[in-house]
């Protein structure tokens, strides 16, 4: 009785925010009935056997990896990897970064379209299993959460990178305020602020609130086998392989789900500074108030969910991919050369220091526009 009666009371305390914007998203199949703070067991079998499986969790590896490191790869490794999925390398380019200029770079729209669609399939499957939603952050918790705590959080650290220390905590905080600021929005393009945005908040999220890493946690930047049949069978195809720092694992973490439908809250202030109502792919002409995705991309076809209704994952066994392919020497090297961009440990300050900081101050000042910050890392 006790149980159900704190369920009952985490469903209900939600439920003040439970719309979440579901309107905002016009092209979702999830209703959400009711949400969720904490991620419930019966919620995480559901992660585990959707998001769990060798396929998706490649598919996942291979959309952040070709995304970042496909122009350093030969034409036959190219080859390799279109082998297991003809829509490797058709995404928009990270560089130049995308601005305000009259030709509209949309790969910061791409990273905000295609985590939303996986928490469109997510949520809609615990729909269809009679389950409530999981409810996204609507504030980045504090480290000492009682339900989200920061695992190893070190608020004396002196390292500037250190994702669990002061410097990067106090950079979570200002780039917080300016994602959620309506006149830092209203002068940005959307694809502006989801490329600024997974490459300053969004990737220190993942490290900060990643465990400890287990033996082999890291292990995309030197196994190559992540995509072969011997591969399958391993830890690495185990639920409890869920590490937040690599792509192959972070989405089986309920820690995912949460961040990503923050991300989803940036979006909806975005839509709302700007005057929009919703966004669509298919927005009725001459409708002001829709906002039209600038991408179809989400590493599945070209078409709008994939091309396969509304389930972008449905087609070619999950994602777009044509099953595990054989282990070929292109392949191996492909891996290994883009693996380094599946990870999310990208954190550089780069202001100047404070000075005087003392043990346990942040060592750099968090007063950047993020897309500043971004514009000094990437693309140099």
């Amino acid at each position: 009785m006790k149980k159900i009666l704190v369920s009952l009371i985490a469903i209900v305390g939600v439920n003040a925010h439970a719309q979440f914007n579901q309107e905002l998203f016009a092209d979702d199949r999830a209703r959400c009935f009711a949400f969720t703070d904490a991620v419930t067991p019966q919620q995480q079998n559901i992660i585990n056997q959707l998001m769990g499986s060798a396929v998706h969790r490649q598919y996942h590896f291979l959309w952040h990896a070709t995304r970042g490191g496909w122009d350093q790869l030969s034409a036959n490794e190219q080859t390799a990897l279109r082998r297991n999925s003809p829509v490797w390398g058709n995404h928009a380019r990270l560089c130049p970064m995308p601005g305000a200029s009259a030709t509209y770079n949309p790969a910061g729209e791409e990273f905000l379209l295609m985590h939303h669609m996986m928490i469109d399939q997510l949520q809609s499957t615990l729909v269809s299993q009679g389950l409530p939603c999981i409810a996204p952050w609507t504030r980045i918790p504090s480290d000492n959460d009682a339900t989200w705590p920061v695992p190893n959080a070190n608020p004396w650290s002196t390292q500037p990178q250190d994702p669990k220390g002061p410097t990067a905590r106090a950079y979570i905080d200002a780039w917080q305020e300016w994602f959620m600021d309506p006149n830092f929005l209203r002068v940005h393009t959307l694809s502006e602020v989801g490329y600024a945005l997974e490459f300053t908040i969004h990737n220190m999220l993942h490290m900060r609130w990643a465990a400890t890493p287990r033996q082999g946690d890291d292990f995309p930047q030197n196994l190559a086998q992540v995509l072969t049949p011997n591969f399958l069978g391993t830890q690495f195809a185990s639920p409890e392989f869920n590490y937040l720092g690599n792509s192959y694992s972070a989405h089986v973490n309920p820690v995912f789900w949460k961040l990503h439908g923050w991300v989803d809250q940036v979006v909806a202030a975005w839509l709302r500074a700007n005057g929009f109502t919703r966004i669509s792919f298919n927005c009725p002409v001459g409708d002001r108030y829709c906002y039209p995705w600038q991408s179809r991309w989400n590493g599945v076809s070209s078409e709008p969910r994939g091309g396969s209704g509304h389930d972008h994952h449905a087609g070619h066994q999950g994602h777009g991919s044509h099953g595990t392919p054989k282990q070929d020497k292109a392949l191996d090297r492909a891996v290994s050369k883009i693996a380094r961009f599946a990870t999310f440990d990208t954190f550089r300050p780069s202001s100047e220091p404070i000075g005087g900081a003392g043990q346990g101050q942040p060592q750099t000042l968090p007063n950047e526009d993020p897309t500043v910050y971004v514009r000094a890392n990437n693309c140099r």
